[in-house]
């Protein structure tokens, strides 16, 4: 029997199958702009049956809704210039049947387009966080702290990188997690998670937008602030891309990203070169087992606080947290 993970007041709702997770469209898409502070809701693909590589596949076709139409988003996908990100409940990969050559085809063109010139991208960095840091380690594990602060309270935020309610969660608490990081209370430990890489246009952009974070974080992340301000940039609706859009973002407008949050030409080398990837595949490998193990709901968004799901959907969660 499929479970079923209702999202954001029931505008969403996403049923994990054998076959994976279908999005059936319930009312209109909602964003946390629009006052609804529900987000939970991207079911992670069940575990790679015998005989598949790894746990970020792609499938062979795009998923449809109840009603038999391709589900996505209704918007434009992102390019340099602003557009919104897609709006619509998302859905698992199953483990590919497409030759190899897909992706190979895949990756030489995210490779191509890397090496284009980018322009400046019209979105704006959240520095509420500026004097934040962040470390990574050998599980790519980034972890974000302001120095000098109590650390009294410590969140395990489960996320990826094309998750549309990972975007509404960002819209709806990335400030407030970074004001409390800010004034040192809260310690935040991001796990990456890549299983929509086969929703995206090239193939693999939740990997790459994971290598990208870690490369931030390993070579400049004792920049203060750079860390946060680089990620609020990933997820914001106008920069995000769709799930099963017809474009994502390249290795050289991630760098832009970078740029723009005030990255160091170190960063921006690491990130066009996918330094990161391998970290980034088995940190997003790590980050899926994790969430089947843990996540009670086997999706992301999510947030653990002392190793206990919390509920997201309530919108006062963050402040019961810090005032345990």
């Amino acid at each position: 029997m499929p479970r079923s993970v209702l999202l954001a007041g029931a505008a969403w709702v996403c049923a994990l199958a054998v076959a994976g997770c279908a999005t059936t469209i319930t009312g209109a898409p909602v964003r946390a702009s629009d006052g609804i502070p529900g987000t939970t809701g991207h079911t992670s693909p069940a575990p790679p049956t015998e005989g598949s590589t790894t746990a970020q596949t792609t499938t062979s076709s795009a998923p449809t809704t109840s009603g038999g139409e391709p589900s996505g988003g209704t918007g434009p996908a992102p390019s340099a210039s602003a557009s919104p990100s897609g709006g619509s409940g998302s859905s698992a990969p199953q483990t590919s049947s497409a030759p190899a050559s897909s992706a190979a085809t895949a990756s030489a063109s995210s490779a191509s387009a890397s090496s284009a010139p980018v322009t400046s991208i019209p979105v704006t960095p959240d520095t509420t966080a500026a004097h934040s840091v962040a470390t990574v380690d050998e599980r790519g594990i980034i972890t974000v702290r302001t120095p000098g602060g109590k650390d009294r309270v410590v969140i395990d935020k489960y996320e990826e990188p094309l998750c549309p309610p990972c975007g509404t969660f960002a819209a709806s608490f990335g400030i407030p997690i970074a004001r409390a990081v800010e004034d040192g209370t809260l310690t935040v430990r991001y796990h990456v998670a890549a299983f929509l890489d086969g929703k995206s246009a090239s193939g693999d952009y939740s990997t790459r937008a994971y290598a990208a974070m870690l490369a931030v974080a390993t070579l400049a992340g004792d920049q203060p602030g750079l860390f946060m301000a680089f990620h609020s940039m990933l997820y914001d609706k106008f920069v995000q891309p769709q799930e099963n859009g017809a474009t994502d973002l390249s290795d050289a407008e991630l760098a832009q990203l970078a740029r723009q949050a005030g990255a160091p030409d170190a960063v921006l080398q690491a990130i066009t070169a996918e330094a990161q990837l391998p970290l980034a595949r088995s940190g997003a490998a790590r980050t899926l087992s994790d969430v089947q193990a843990n996540i009670p709901s086997g999706g992301v968004p999510a947030v653990l606080a002392d190793g206990t799901s919390v509920d997201i959907d309530d919108q006062h969660w963050l402040d019961d947290v810090l005032h345990r």
